[in-house]
């Protein structure tokens, strides 16, 4: 059984959580940003079994780390991507910094897609509000001339 466990396991992940959802998706992130050249930093704490569907938590990851990368690709030369998940008393916590351009579009406070298609992409950020909302959490975005961060505090039962 140990051997089946140990070959199970990818000798290539950076994160393994215990969570094969959140383990993927970060790992994926990671070595996503890696290949294009960006120095990436993360700290996970988050224990194996947390109350948040899937689709929830892929919802908000998956959305949050496609836009940083695709900012951090608009970046000449400085390419930064940090990854912070906590867990405490039922609050997941995320934060995500990265690296951009110092262009930001905004219409009445909301962010808006820089992509020529608007049609089709700008959705994500309400997708990822939408789940936010559902776990009565919390996002916020903080950005200066350098780094865009990405706060997200969700409430767990």
């Amino acid at each position: 059984m140990k051997r089946i466990d140990d070959s199970s396991k990818n000798k290539d992940d950076f994160v393994n959580t215990g969570n094969t959802v959140i383990s993927s998706i970060l790992n994926y992130f990671i070595k996503n940003a890696l290949s294009k050249g960006v120095s990436v930093d993360y700290s996970i704490k988050i224990p194996e079994e947390i109350s948040i569907e899937p689709f929830d938590i892929s919802r908000i990851l998956i959305n949050v780390l496609q836009n940083s990368i695709e900012a951090i690709e608009k970046c000449s030369n400085d390419k930064y991507l940090d990854i912070k998940m906590k867990y405490d008393k039922n609050i997941l916590y995320i934060m995500v910094k990265n690296t951009y351009n110092s262009t930001i579009t905004k219409i009445d406070g909301n962010l808006l897609t820089t992509k020529k298609d608007k049609r089709n992409h700008g959705i994500g950020i309400q997708s990822i509000k939408n789940s936010v909302d559902k776990y009565d959490g919390t996002m916020e975005y903080i950005y200066d001339d350098r780094y865009f961060k990405t706060y997200i505090m969700l409430y767990l039962k």
